[in-house]
């Protein structure tokens, strides 16, 4: 009988997710509940950047790059997505292979417990860390409004953009805990391998 296999499973349902909450957000941005004068989010595209958050990161820079090359144009696309939509979804992609990955490891049990205390483990660890931090940097600018200055109207600011509360703190939550998950448990895992070395033979748990 074949293994389930989340490093396969993972990545590809969340990728289809992702589309279709994306096309939904999309969509149902076209009929906003009201008039607004400032840009309107629908719920389905913010809960889609909360469940993949750290991937907003890829599609953050990728936005950052583009718009450097092309400055206020959108020259290219696939299917209705530009290129920080499509940067996106490599990114949700590459997030749930990593995890099934992670996964698979745990109930498998594949892989020698002696790369534990290896440079290049080390060095995931600390890369997990850094795009923990980079997660936890887009969360704290959800809040920076320069404009204001009282700690109340930024958390009512941050949970109140694009006009969409509920979308705003499914958002928020989603790049809460996923930066949490990358800060935490990388530090808690280098702090446990990083003395002395492991026995050869055992496991990884």
């Amino acid at each position: 009988m074949p293994k389930f296999r989340s490093v396969i499973v993972l990545p590809s349902v969340q990728f289809v997710l992702a589309i279709v909450l994306l096309q939904w957000g999309f969509w149902a941005g076209k009929h906003p509940p009201g008039k607004f004068d400032t840009v309107y989010v629908a719920t389905p595209g913010l809960l889609c950047l909360g469940l993949n958050a750290p991937a907003v990161v890829l599609r953050m820079l990728a936005g950052m790059f583009l718009e450097s090359l092309w400055p206020g144009d959108h020259l290219w696309g696939i299917a209705g997505f530009g290129g920080e939509d499509l940067s996106f979804l490599a990114g949700v992609a590459v997030l749930w292979y990593l995890v099934g990955r992670s996964l698979d490891r745990r109930v498998f049990s594949t892989g020698s417990r002696t790369e534990l205390g290896s440079t290049r483990y080390k060095l995931w660890q600390v890369m997990q860390m850094f795009w923990g931090g980079m997660v936890l940097w887009i969360l704290v600018r959800q809040f920076n409004d320069p404009l204001s200055s009282g700690l109340l109207y930024r958390i009512r600011a941050g949970l109140g953009n694009y006009n969409n509360a509920l979308g705003c703190i499914l958002l928020d939550l989603g790049l809460l805990v996923w930066s949490l998950v990358l800060l935490i448990g990388p530090a808690i895992r280098l702090a446990k391998h990083s003395g002395g070395a492991v026995k050869p033979t055992a496991r990884q748990e």
